[in-house]
C-alpha cells in the first residue's frame, strides 16, 4: 500500500470500521488460495474517509503453506468523486427531462381543455345560426335562438377573459373571489347546447326550472 495516503498503520486500522468484517473475509479467502480485490472505504493518514481498491493475495511461508498475505491499497478517491459527480449530473439531467415531459403533457392537456371549453358555447351559436338562416323557426323559437346565441357569446367572452387571467396568475396579480353561483343559468345553457341538434331531428326538449336561484 502507499504510505503517502495511509501512513504506516496496521492493516485493520486502514479499513473503515464498518467494513472490517469484509476485510477479514478477504484475508481469509486469500489465505485459502483465492486472491481477491474489492472497493472499500478506508481511513487516510489525517483520519479522512477515502475510497480505495483493496487487493489481497496469500503468500507462502517457509514450509510452502499460505501463512501471510500481501495487501495492496490503491486510493481511488478522486476517480470515485468524479463518478459520483457524473451520476448526480445524470440524475439531475434525467429529472429535468422528466419535468420537461410532464410540463409538455400538462400543456397539451391544457390546450385540449381550452379547445373544448371554447368550442362548447360555439356549438349552439353555430347551430342556432344555421336554423335562423334556414328560415324554419317561428317567432318564439327565433327569440329563443337569439337569446341562446347571446348567452353563449357572453360565455365565450368570459372564457377568453379567464385565459387572459392566466397572465395575471403568473405575475402574481390574480385574486380568487368566492361567491355563490346560481345553477339555473348553468342548466339552461347546457340545454341550449342540445336543443338545436334535437330540433333538427324533430325532438322537443323541455325543462322545468325553479324561478328562484339554486346555489
Amino acid at each position: 500500500r502507499s504510505t503517502d495516503q495511509f501512513g504506516s498503520e496496521p492493516w485493520w486500522e486502514v479499513v473503515a470500521p464498518e467494513e472490517r468484517t469484509v476485510g477479514r473475509g478477504m484475508l481469509a479467502q486469500a489465505l485459502g488460495g483465492a486472491p481477491t480485490h474489492l472497493d472499500l472505504t478506508c481511513i487516510g493518514r489525517g483520519g479522512e474517509s477515502l475510497h480505495a481498491t483493496v487487493a489481497v493475495r496469500g503468500l507462502p511461508g517457509p514450509d510452502g503453506r499460505l501463512d501471510h498475505a500481501l495487501v495492496l491499497v490503491h486510493d481511488i478517491t478522486e476517480r470515485r468523486r468524479a463518478e459520483i459527480a457524473r451520476e448526480e449530473s445524470l440524475a439531475r439531467t434525467e429529472a429535468a427531462r422528466r419535468e420537461a415531459e410532464e410540463a409538455s403533457k400538462a400543456k397539451d392537456a391544457f390546450l385540449a381543455t381550452v379547445s373544448h371549453e371554447l368550442r362548447t358555447p360555439l356549438t349552439p351559436i353555430m347551430a342556432w345560426t344555421d336554423l335562423l338562416l334556414g328560415g324554419t323557426l317561428g317567432g318564439e323559437e327565433t327569440a329563443r335562438a337569439l337569446g341562446s346565441i347571446q348567452r353563449n357569446a357572453r360565455a365565450q367572452a368570459r372564457l377568453i377573459d379567464d385565459l387572459l387571467d392566466l397572465s395575471r396568475i403568473v405575475a402574481g396579480e390574480w385574486r380568487v373571489e368566492f361567491r355563490p353561483v346560481d345553477l339555473v343559468p348553468v342548466v339552461r345553457a347546457a340545454l341550449d347546447v342540445t336543443r338545436p341538434t334535437a330540433h333538427a331531428k324533430g325532438v322537443e326538449v323541455t325543462s322545468v326550472l325553479p324561478r328562484e336561484a339554486v346555489v
